[in-house]
């Protein structure tokens, strides 16, 4: 989950300890001893994996913050707006900064633990690199496009770690088909700052931005969607970027990926219905039958040639 702040820092107690691996700073206590040295394990080829999709060279420090407990969750959250209970963990892309909850205090522990780490990590070397450009815009001179690379939508940003991290799931599929059968999907103006605080709302929000973001990949290929990012990064204004890196308006892109999303996820609950699966085995089993009885016609008349007649 991604919290964009202007600033946030987290303080420690003296009983929390520090290890580095690589790019990463953990700091845990004592009990998650074992997790830390597994995910630091994990470092070098997780590091690699994002800044070879984003073209980076190497990732800046990354302070990761392991919460054992849910107290510690909670107060180590900057002040103001807290994170919804059941978030498993927080990117704080401004200051390089990630909170997690220990696996001990999720539903279904630590088999899908890396996933959640390599997700937000990819929020963060996404600021990373698009704050690079900026850096080299501001360097060059060339600031007529120029604005913060805060302003990368939500969307985008939940979309590409999910798309970096592989956390595509059914339960996504299923969100997406009934909010695209009822016509419930959520517009995408309202995940450009924010995405919903109800847990189903927000659920949906990011089946919606993983699926844009993997539409953009397939429709105009990785090389194009970076060019696209970087654009933003430099500073370009959304709708700019769409335009001089896409080669259409958003809005016509986002019709073009609803079209995708009714013909995609239309078909769906029409195949997988009860009443579609008896009709379909009734299909296959009607198809079986006529098969089996034009073969033994078929062999009938074959035995009827072979047959000679005793009486000539």
């Amino acid at each position: 989950m991604l919290v964009i702040l202007a600033s946030a820092s987290i303080a420690f107690a003296s009983e929390w300890n520090t290890s580095r691996f690589g790019a990463f700073v953990f700091q845990y206590r004592a009990e998650d001893q074992k997790l830390v040295r597994y995910l630091g394990g994990l470092s070098v080829e997780i590091e690699k994996r994002v800044t070879e999709d984003l073209g980076l060279e190497e990732l800046d420090e990354i302070r990761v913050t392991i919460a054992s407990t849910h107290e510690d969750f909670r107060s180590l959250q900057p002040a103001g707006r807290k994170a919804q209970e059941w978030a498993a963990a927080l990117a704080y892309p401004s200051r390089d900064q990630i909170l997690m909850k220990s696996p001990k205090l999720l539903l279904g522990g630590q088999p899908r633990y890396e996933q959640i780490f390599l997700h937000e990590v990819a929020h963060i070397a996404l600021d990373q690199a698009c704050r690079r450009e900026a850096q080299e815009v501001r360097r060059t001179g060339d600031t007529a496009h120029a604005h913060s690379p805060s302003a990368l939508p939500r969307w985008l940003h939940e979309g590409y770690a999910i798309h970096v991290a592989r956390e595509w799931s059914p339960n996504r599929e299923v969100l997406l088909t009934r909010a695209v059968l009822r016509g419930n999907l959520i517009p995408l103006g309202r995940l450009v700052s924010d995405f919903p605080e109800g847990e189903k709302q927000a659920q949906l929000a990011y089946a919606q931005s993983a699926d844009l973001v993997h539409y953009l990949i397939r429709s105009y290929g990785s090389e194009v969607f970076h060019d696209f990012i970087m654009a933003l990064g430099r500073g370009y204004r959304f709708g700019h970027a769409s335009r001089t890196v896409l080669g259409e308006s958003f809005q016509v892109l986002e019709e073009n990926w609803h079209k995708h999303l009714r013909m995609r996820y239309t078909w769906i609950p029409l195949l997988t219905s009860t009443g579609s699966l008896w009709f379909l085995a009734s299909l296959v089993f009607l198809a079986a039958y006529v098969r089996k009885k034009f073969t033994t016609r078929a062999k009938v008349a074959e035995w009827s040639e072979e047959e000679v007649d005793p009486w000539n």
